[in-house]
């Protein structure tokens, strides 16, 4: 055939190919955005991620402090409740001991009373009772 035919053929068949390859070069340009967009996306989150561990990081020693000043406190609190429970038992003895003295106490003072009542019947004349 006339060489304008093979031309006309070739441009065709360039043409289809150009159509093509531009369908393909959209779907390859919307799945690469889409890509990068997914991407950066994910980047944005790893950023604000860092960023939080970032001020984790920064607020960690306020936060060990925090936790080592409640730990203190929470141990000072149980030293002062095994302080008061030992003040209560020495005062619990304590109370025991002086009920015991005023016991002995009393039964002294009513030995007492009795000695003395045997010296007055004894001044008194009274020698039966001696």
């Amino acid at each position: 055939g006339p060489w304008w035919v093979a031309w006309l053929y070739a441009y065709d068949n360039l043409r289809a190919y150009a159509e093509s390859a531009i369908i393909v070069g959209v779907g390859f340009a919307v799945v690469f955005e889409g890509g990068i967009m997914f991407l950066a996306r994910k980047r944005i989150r790893l950023s604000k991620e860092e960023g939080r561990e970032e001020t984790r990081a920064e607020l960690q020693p306020q936060l060990d402090a925090a936790v080592a000043t409640a730990a203190q406190a929470t141990a000072e609190t149980q030293a002062l409740r095994e302080e008061n429970r030992l003040l209560r038992e020495r005062q619990t003895q304590r109370d025991e001991e002086i009920r015991q003295l005023l016991e002995r106490q009393a039964a002294r003072d009513e030995e007492t009373r009795q000695l003395l009542e045997k010296l007055a019947q004894r001044a008194n004349g009274d020698s039966s009772t001696v």
